[in-house]
């Protein structure tokens, strides 16, 4: 079995790790955001999120539950095959699951007129199907190296993965113009060869005698986190589809470039995730487990919060040198959707408090109630103001998530995270960015300096030791060499 002793040093090794091998490709391919939309329509991006967030509702169905039934199983209990046999089980499961796309691939006409009132996009809705199946068939194995804390082979496969897409995003959207099928394509191609790496990585562990006992345990802990994935679509991703209802692909396309500068924060967050999982579940049962996990959120909050900083500040002339002008109205529409991402980043982590314990059904409550509002505020709001609307009710929804999340996980797992610091340094950068969003460059940079003294004043000794990990991280990389 997988050793369980994960120190908050190979937390951080293994956060570094992910996030650089995160941070250097899918920079890159933020940063060719111009290329995209010289040679995409507004409405090609529309038509393509579309597809793609259809697909990202039915892939954590067909999971049942059981990536987090997989980590909380993986290190309980004195079995030494322990981990194989929960291997085992989450690989049939999803081996079974995979094949409800064949429905999907059969219906893609159908599918393909119900989303867009006409029938010619099928081919994207097949090709997208597969690509949930590749992402399925590696979900096991990635899973396996990740709990065994093998963040060298875990970043050296996402470098891969994330190379393969960039460069079959360059090929199919500025060489081949495939127009909106060059997204899908791509994010087809990097899953297969995502699948086939993870199964080398892996190796096969498949053989274990199937263990029914454990699997009506995972299966008791897992199938309460399924209704999650239905409320949490209506909280993420349902604002697009009421978008393409009352209005246009264009306006889709706008909120999903917008979109784009906000999941700048999922390159850090899910990182760190990633390599938090093994730690935070290894260790668990430590006297100062409840403190690390304080220090491990305002170190995560830091970064995120400079990046929203940054972003959310210059979103205007941000969005002037990146996009092409049918989609410079867009900037309005990044602020309220980076700080909304900040704020489910930071529940995220302390949601761990129901997993934890084992109360998987907690989470349920906050994102169930978010996804009802959100739901209500769309309806209500859309129809007049747009994608506007959308951005600001996405940004009250993760608000009262937050909120809920943090009382209902303080109940059952009391964790006293700086939250007090945090709401007062997004406050002050959220009013501040609001303020000088439509102004000059130099009230801009103005509003810049304020804000981050703002956050080095709340936080100095947190930045200090943020700056003094980063700098002992690259002296001891240079004096390697």
């Amino acid at each position: 079995m997988a050793g369980s002793n994960v120190t908050l040093k190979d937390f951080v090794k293994g956060s570094a790790i992910l996030t650089v091998a995160n941070v250097v490709l899918k920079a890159m391919n933020f940063f060719l955001l111009p290329l995209y939309t010289k040679y995409l329509a507004p409405a090609d991006i529309g038509i393509s999120d579309t597809v793609t967030n259809l697909m990202s509702f039915i892939y954590p169905i067909l999971v049942l539950g059981f990536d987090s039934a997989f980590s909380a199983f993986y290190f309980e209990g004195s079995d030494p095959m322990r981990d194989r046999k929960v291997y085992r089980i989450v690989r049939q499961v999803t081996m079974i699951s995979s094949s409800f796309m064949i429905l999907v691939i059969a219906f893609s006409g159908p599918i393909s007129q119900g989303l867009f009132k006409t029938g010619d996009y099928r081919l994207a809705v097949t090709i997208a199907a597969f690509t949930v199946v590749f992402e399925l068939w590696a979900l096991p194995d990635a899973l396996d190296v990740r709990m065994e804390n093998r963040m060298g082979i875990y970043g050296m496969i996402t470098v891969v993965t994330s190379a393969v897409m960039l460069g079959a995003n360059i090929l199919l959207v500025a060489v081949l113009k495939f127009g909106y099928l060059s997204l899908i394509v791509s994010a087809c191609l990097a899953n297969f060869v995502r699948m086939a790496m993870f199964r080398a990585a892996a190796g096969r562990k498949d053989k274990t005698a199937f263990d029914g006992e454990l699997f009506r345990e995972m299966l008791r802990y897992a199938l309460p986190l399924v209704p999650m994935v239905v409320v949490s679509w209506v909280l993420t991703l349902s604002d697009r589809y009421i978008l393409l209802y009352y209005w246009d692909e264009s306006v889709v396309g706008l909120y999903g470039v917008a979109q784009r500068f906000a999941n700048v924060l999922n390159i850090i967050v899910s990182s760190v995730s990633i390599a938090f999982t093994t730690f935070a579940f290894a260790n668990v049962e430590g006297e100062d487990a409840k403190d690390k996990y304080r220090k491990v959120l305002n170190y995560v909050f830091i970064v995120l919060q400079a990046m929203v900083l940054v972003i959310a500040t210059f979103a205007l002339p941000i969005i002037h040198i990146m996009t092409k002008p049918a989609y410079h109205e867009a900037y309005v529409l990044v602020q309220p959707l980076m700080y909304g991402q900040l704020l489910y980043c930071i529940s995220t982590i302390i949601r761990y408090g129901f997993a934890y314990t084992k109360k998987s059904h907690l989470n349920l409550i906050p994102t169930g109630a978010a996804a009802v509002l959100n739901l209500v505020l769309n309806f209500i709001l859309i129809p007049k103001y747009g994608a506007l609307a959308a951005t600001l009710t996405t940004l009250v929804s993760y608000l009262v998530m937050m909120i809920l999340v943090e009382v209902l996980s303080n109940k059952v797992y009391p964790c006293k995270y700086d939250l007090g610091r945090i709401f007062a340094v997004m406050a002050v950068g959220y009013v501040l960015s609001l303020v000088t969003r439509d102004m000059g460059t130099g009230l801009q940079i103005l509003s810049f300096a304020v804000q981050a003294g703002v956050m080095y004043a709340v936080f100095r000794n947190e930045i200090k030791a943020v700056l003094w990990i980063a700098s002992s991280a690259l002296r001891k990389r240079l004096g390697n060499r």
